[in-house]
Formats: C-alpha cells, sequence, structure tokens
C-alpha cells in the first residue's frame, strides 16, 4: 500500500496552515484543535451494523414472493446498481412495447455473457437478475420500469441494465437466465411498461392504484419523498446536487465551483460548494467534517449529531450533511441526504463515492440506526456527525 499522500488545507482568509492526510474517500485531518475535541470527547462504543434493505423507496412489492434479493428484489447489488446508474440521465416512455427474451446459453445474437451495455458482470454465468434490454432513446439505463406481463410473473420492476443491435423502438427483451427452452417458449409477446406498479400482489393481472414508487432514484426534487421535511436551503442543496449526478470532479469542470475542478479527495469540495450555491454561509473546504466544525462555531443548534454522543433524532431533513468514521480527527468521508421517504428511510446524495472511479452518485435505500454511532446501511462506516444547512449567519 502506498503511503497516503499529504496537502496543504485552505482555510478561510487564504491561510495555508494545516496539513491534511488523504485517505480513502476523503481528507483525515491532524490539527491540535481536533486532537482536543477528540480528547475531551469519550470513546465510543461502535453500534450494531444494521441488516440490509433490499427496498426501493415507497415501493411495497419489494420483497414478495419471486423476490431476488438485492436492490428491489431484482437480485442486482447496490455496487453493480451504481456501475449502471454512473452518467444516468432521467428518460422515460411508457405504454405498450413488443417483448422477447434472452440469455445463456451464450453465443450468437444472445452476446458474449460478459457484461451489459449497462456494465453488470455476467462472466458466461446465469445469475438470477430482473434485467430488461431497451432502447436508451426511449428508457434510459438506470430506470426502473415496471412490465406486464413478463416470463417471471414478477410484479416488481426490472432494471434497465442492456441494449441489443435488434432492440429499436418499442422494443423490450427480458433477461432470462434460465435457458433457450423458456427463452424462445416466450416468443414475442406484447407487454405494458410503467414508471408505477401495474399489479398487485392480490392476483396475476390485478391493476391497483393505491401503491406508489418514485419514478426513479435518480429525479429531480419533484419526486416522491424529496420534499418531506428540510428547509428551503437543504431543498436547494440537493436541486444543486442532482444535477451534477454521474460527474467527476478530477475530469470535469463543475460550473460555478471553486475551483471548478479538483485533483484531491473532493466529497467535502462538493458538499461545501452546493451548499454555498443553496444559500448557506460556509467556506469551500476540502476537510470531511469541516459542517461540523462551521456549525459547532457559527450555528450549534443545527448539529444533529455531535461526536461521541447518539443523534437527538432519525427523522432527518433534506439537505442534512453526514460525516462518516470515528470522529473530528479522523473523518473520511461527507454526502447530505437526498430523499426522506415516508418508511423512515433515506438516499444520499455525495461526491467521489460509488465505483469506477468516484463520482457524484446517489445511495439508498438507507436504514439508519441510532446510538453512540449512527449505522446505515448504504455505508459500512459509522456517522460520527450531522449537520443541517442554513442560510442564517456570516460566511465562515
Amino acid at each position: 500500500m502506498l503511503p497516503a499522500p499529504q496537502t496543504a488545507l485552505w482555510l478561510p482568509g487564504g491561510r495555508r496552515a494545516l496539513k491534511c492526510v488523504l485517505v480513502g474517500g476523503c481528507f483525515l485531518l491532524l490539527l491540535p484543535v481536533l486532537v482536543v475535541v477528540a480528547i475531551i470527547v469519550p470513546t465510543a462504543q461502535q453500534g450494531a451494523a444494521c441488516s440490509d434493505l433490499t427496498r426501493q423507496p415507497g415501493d411495497p412489492l419489494g420483497v414478495q414472493p419471486g423476490s431476488q434479493g438485492g436492490v428491489a428484489g431484482t437480485g442486482v447489488s447496490r455496487d453493480q446498481l451504481s456501475v449502471v446508474r454512473v452518467g444516468y440521465r432521467p428518460r422515460f416512455t411508457g405504454g405498450n412495447y413488443v417483448s422477447t427474451s434472452y440469455g445463456p446459453p451464450w453465443g450468437g445474437i444472445q452476446g458474449d455473457g460478459v457484461r451489459t451495455a449497462g456494465g453488470l458482470r455476467l462472466n458466461g454465468g446465469a445469475p438470477r437478475e430482473y434485467f430488461i434490454a431497451v432502447d436508451p432513446n426511449l428508457i434510459a439505463l438506470g430506470t426502473w420500469v415496471y412490465l406486464w406481463p413478463n416470463p417471471f410473473g414478477w410484479r416488481g420492476a426490472f432494471l434497465a441494465a442492456d441494449t441489443g443491435g435488434a432492440i429499436i423502438g418499442r422494443r423490450i427483451d427480458f433477461y432470462d437466465w434460465r435457458g433457450r427452452a423458456r427463452q424462445e417458449g416466450w416468443g414475442r409477446v406484447h407487454v405494458r411498461a410503467s414508471a408505477t406498479p401495474i399489479v398487485s400482489t392480490s392476483g396475476p393481472g390485478e391493476s391497483t392504484t393505491a401503491l406508489r414508487v418514485s419514478t426513479s432514484v435518480d429525479t429531480a426534487c419533484s419526486a416522491t419523498g424529496v420534499e418531506i421535511g428540510g428547509s428551503g436551503a437543504g431543498q436547494a442543496a440537493v436541486r444543486e446536487a442532482v444535477t451534477f449526478l454521474g460527474r467527476s470532479g478530477r475530469t470535469e469542470n463543475f460550473a460555478g465551483f471553486s475551483p471548478t475542478r479538483i485533483q484531491d479527495a473532493w466529497c467535502a469540495w462538493f458538499l461545501t460548494n452546493v451548499w454555498r450555491h443553496a444559500g448557506v454561509p460556509i467556506a469551500v473546504n476540502l476537510y470531511s467534517g469541516y459542517p461540523y466544525l462551521w456549525a459547532a462555531a457559527n450555528h450549534p443548534t443545527l448539529i444533529v449529531k455531535s461526536p461521541g454522543t447518539p443523534a437527538t433524532t432519525l427523522r432527518l431533513s433534506v439537505g442534512t450533511a453526514l460525516m462518516y468514521g470515528t470522529g473530528p480527527a479522523a473523518s473520511l468521508h461527507v454526502n447530505l441526504v437526498r430523499t426522506v421517504n415516508a418508511d423512515g428511510t433515506i438516499e444520499v446524495i455525495g461526491g467521489n463515492q460509488g465505483p469506477y472511479p468516484g463520482r457524484v452518485t446517489t445511495l439508498g435505500p438507507c436504514r439508519l440506526t441510532n446510538g453512540t454511532y449512527v449505522r446505515s446501511t448504504c455505508d459500512s462506516r459509522p456517522i460520527w456527525a450531522i449537520v443541517e444547512p442554513s442560510t442564517s449567519g456570516a460566511s465562515a
């Protein structure tokens, strides 16, 4: 393992007085004032880890019979979903489609069985995953699509994760891991595509209007659940953040950011810039724990959780900053709450997170557990501080 590179941290007023160590996704800051804080705060005991959550926000069908596990019961893991959704931009055309099916044994028009166009690894195997091939001009890769009928009688969502030379216009190809006999047996069938569930769990083909699910976890802030809670600054910060989804601060200029591009770990650069665009008087800073230092010095009432103490509430609001690690001297990452769902789960959005390489991505739904350390099903690292945004006060 290479030694962690060091870089100087610029503080407000242009003072370069502290050395930072780059660790993992964000900065580990070593400085006397934080050491003092760490000494004052009692050592916390690590809380119990949460069980994994497989449902999508607002989706009551994610754990119905026929679920393959993974996200929304599709069998696709969160890491795989992050790969498919890199560069995602919402696009969905519902209605009637002609469907076929494909899958192993691989060869010819069935593909090579190595990787889908969306990046899902197959490696010649037959993973049990509910995904489809689509024309990306009508349905963007990474979109959740409800289809009825389908070869599996599955009432949950399919993930648009592949394309095909013959999949043009209103044509959808179901991935079917069960072999050629099942694929040929499906033939060509007219199906209906919808952004919301088409059938209920009480019987095949039964329509329902009672069920509701977000069109996508990456739509703009008008999506179901996003506007629940949060100040105007928090909602504005999320609206700003989603415009950069799929982009990398290391390789692209971010309009209006200071600086517009950065080579260092950039999760805090992203969050503080987004907060500033929303009117929060906070300086741009590269330290992932800086939102906590800013609030402690200027707005203590905005602190939902301090180091070593339980959160006062787990009903987080949109735009709130979550700081991961074990304390101020070991802060590893920061992102912000994008969505607060009615079932108590959240989604988060942040910079320099997700694979291949770090980009602006959304993770979730995440279920949190309280304790001295708050734990999230979306990130194995504990959350040591939680701070809300505010437009009041002077810049610091």
